[in-house]
């Protein structure tokens, strides 16, 4: 699964920006840590989503983060077994 084509639309409706911007940052934060974006686990995605992407959202003065990377971390839990079979 291309985590970036699926978090880049959630993480867009949350902070109400444009999809682009929002798929860059993730692709920065996967960069970020050092991890191939091609063989992420579900442990490497909620990793660079509390500390990678927190970091880059924080930069961008992202209001409330908080509550966005809980929304985040809501969808990932939820989808966790497509992450899972898509590394099979």
């Amino acid at each position: 699964m291309d985590i970036v084509n699926f978090l880049g639309p959630k993480l867009s409706e949350i902070i109400r920006k444009d999809v682009s911007p929002c798929k860059g940052l993730i692709r920065f934060a996967i960069k970020d840590a050092g991890k191939n974006p091609n063989l992420l686990t579900y442990k490497d995605i909620n990793e660079i989503v509390n500390k990678e992407l927190r970091i880059r959202l924080d930069q961008v003065n992202i209001p409330e983060l908080d509550q966005v990377i809980s929304q985040l971390n809501k969808i990932i839990i939820k989808n966790q077994s497509v992450f899972t079979m898509s590394i099979i």
